[in-house]
């Protein structure tokens, strides 16, 4: 058989090969990096970042091949046939294993991953003691962790039926492309039909009283949002940004620099919006296909989403 583009090789020891872009490290070999690991804590926030034992690269490992699986299929799902092979979707499946790294070390993965099929979530439940909770709430804040103004990816939670609905996003230039920004653009569209004609996540989740289109699954006031993951461009961002760095936390491309290059605006501030396409993707894999209420293929802003 002839080489097609993107084309997936996948080696479950120490490497992932993507043909055509890079050859990955396995998740352990970021969690057993003390520059990866310390540089992690110094420039992500909305999390608390847990220490490194063999659990933790156990669970990481079990989780990329279960995290490309999961991607393959949002990919056939979600994704327009015109868009199969964007740089995008090749950025996301170069940091798999950064991610599924991170997401295991701040205690966010379920216990016993191999006892959970393709369709069910594999994130943790919130605890009801915020002190004690992997997942950090948007609203009650802990003091020492402000998370209004940061950009990144956020959760939505019901905690009726205590099940993850949704991953969303939230970066990018202006006043209102942080954390608080894009909630209240939430809240706004929860009192809207023609929002609740567009979305299934405001059908199911309007504003409590307003009249809606159809039945709903609960009222979008009793959802709660977490932290998914967060950064704050008053920090130093650099090892977000840097390309093979010794410090570096994410794979960049040569493909994915370049097309980001052609984009509006500064490159750094492109790959914080595609750091947070990143998170968002990475934690909708991660959702109950079946509680999921997001439509979306994700990386709309850097084109991934055909425009009919």
């Amino acid at each position: 058989m002839g080489w097609k583009p993107n084309q997936l090789t996948v080696t479950y020891a120490e490497e992932v090969t993507y043909a055509g872009q890079v050859v990955k490290k396995c998740p352990s070999e970021y969690l057993r990096s003390d520059v990866w690991v310390e540089t992690l804590k110094a420039s992500v926030r909305g999390v608390r970042v847990g220490e490194v034992n063999e659990g933790v690269v156990i669970k990481a490992k079990t989780l990329v091949p279960m995290m490309e699986q999961r991607l393959e299929h949002h990919i056939d799902a979600r994704v327009d046939i015109r868009r199969k092979y964007h740089y995008s979707l090749d950025f996301i499946r170069d940091n798999l294993a950064s991610v599924a790294a991170a997401k295991c070390l701040v205690g966010h993965i379920v216990n016993d991953l191999q006892s959970f099929t393709t369709n069910e979530c594999l994130l943790g439940h919130p605890n009801e003691h915020i002190s004690a909770d992997s997942f950090l709430p948007m609203t009650k804040q802990p003091e020492d962790l402000p998370l209004d103004s940061l950009e990144g990816c956020y959760l939505h939670y019901d905690p009726t039926k205590k099940k993850w609905i949704r991953s969303g996003k939230a970066s990018g230039v202006g006043k209102d492309a942080c954390f608080n920004g894009r909630l209240d653009t939430h809240a706004k569209n929860s009192r809207s039909i023609e929002q609740m004609r567009k979305s299934r996540f405001y059908q199911e989740y309007p504003w409590g009283g307003v009249p809606n289109i159809g039945g709903t699954g609960g009222t979008f006031e009793n959802l709660r949002v977490f932290c998914g993951m967060a950064f704050n461009r008053k920090d130093d961002i650099s090892p977000l940004c840097s390309v093979n760095a010794n410090n570096s936390l994410f794979v960049w491309s040569k493909q994915t620099i370049e097309e980001l290059k052609k984009k509006d605006g500064n490159l750094q501030d492109n790959q914080l919006v595609a750091i947070s396409y990143l998170w968002e993707t990475c934690d909708d894999l991660l959702l109950a296909r079946e509680h999921n209420v997001s439509q979306s293929p994700g990386c709309e802003g850097l084109g991934l989403r055909v425009n009919n």
